[in-house]
């Protein structure tokens, strides 16, 4: 009964160890007929554009078009370091190459000439995406900023209020709102989607050992972020 299946990425750690989403998504597509399968999310300052690009068309015909793109800028600046990679460029980045994915993903013959990626020569991603005209993106962002951000252009939002008070889940969705309420763009309106944590019981024994095991996975995320 559930409509669609969530895929983290993560990274030399043992909180939600999945280090290829889109490798997991072809799995799920094998063994499942109708659900839709949502990466959540990409880190894109972790990848080569072309080489994502392709992976991602190729996950989407596997999955008979029932792949969503969540995509995001990363959280830990632990596996930032092991990459290699800038943690503090990582907002840049995420900037250019979620642009520069709409149009690999979209387009044929593409060149690029940005800050941090470069694609001299034309090209064009195969096989082309099995959705017209591709995947739909989803952008993880947690503060005002990002929410706005990726409102404006168009694509929907994938947000967390954490542990923390309801308060910051009404004021992320406010955001999202008055954004949406400024822009008309195409046919759709930007979709908004929170995770939050509940869980229902009639057995108060139950309630306790199930926020204990949310405190100890709050605790490794805490750990880690």
């Amino acid at each position: 009964g559930f409509n669609s299946i969530s895929i983290p990425e993560h990274h030399f750690a043992n909180y939600l160890t999945i280090p290829s989403p889109l490798v997991y998504a072809a799995h799920i597509g094998a063994v499942t007929e109708r659900v839709r399968i949502v990466t959540a999310i990409l880190v894109l300052p972790f990848y080569d554009p072309l080489r994502l690009a392709g992976e991602i068309t190729l996950a989407d015909n596997l999955t008979r078009g029932r792949l969503e793109l969540g995509l995001g800028r990363g959280a830990f600046a632990y596996e930032f370091d092991r990459f290699g990679q800038s943690f503090a460029e990582s907002r840049d980045r995420f900037s250019e190459l979620v642009e520069l994915l709409d149009r690999l993903l979209t387009e044929h013959d593409v060149t690029h000439d940005g800050k941090y990626y470069s694609i001299p020569n034309p090209v064009t991603i195969m096989p082309r995406p099995a959705q017209r005209p591709r995947p739909e993106f989803w952008i993880a962002a947690l503060g005002e900023g990002g929410i706005r951000w990726a409102v404006s252009q168009g694509h929907n939002v994938l947000t967390t209020p954490l542990r923390d008070p309801f308060e910051v889940a009404v004021k992320q969705a406010s955001w999202f709102v008055d954004e949406r309420d400024k822009h008309t763009i195409g046919s759709g309106r930007p979709q908004h989607h929170m995770l939050r944590n509940v869980y229902v019981s009639n057995s108060q024994r139950d309630l306790d050992e199930k926020a204990e095991m949310l405190l100890q996975n709050h605790r490794r995320f805490i750990n880690l972020f």
